[in-house]
């Protein structure tokens, strides 16, 4: 069975990762830079190439599966 719920959640957070990123980098969020910081390190920086754009949310989308299955792996140790 394939269970398909992490992937949309890593995909809703993939872009909204995305989204914050461009948004900070436009002065529209007044935040510190430590959370942009660290979403940097994963998928990089903001792009107008369109190639770019897309590899960038594939490096996000990767990040947060993988975030999603490691909570769901602690998940199955308490569940027994």
């Amino acid at each position: 069975m394939i269970k398909i719920t992490p992937k949309i959640s890593a995909a809703i957070g993939a872009t909204k990762d995305r989204i914050y990123i461009r948004r900070f980098e436009k002065g529209k969020i007044e935040d510190t830079p430590a959370f942009y910081n660290k979403l940097v390190q994963k998928s990089g920086k903001s792009s107008s190439n369109l190639t770019e754009v897309f590899k960038r949310w594939y490096l996000a989308y990767k990040d947060n599966l993988n975030y999603q299955n490691y909570i769901s792996e602690i998940n199955k140790k308490f569940r027994g």
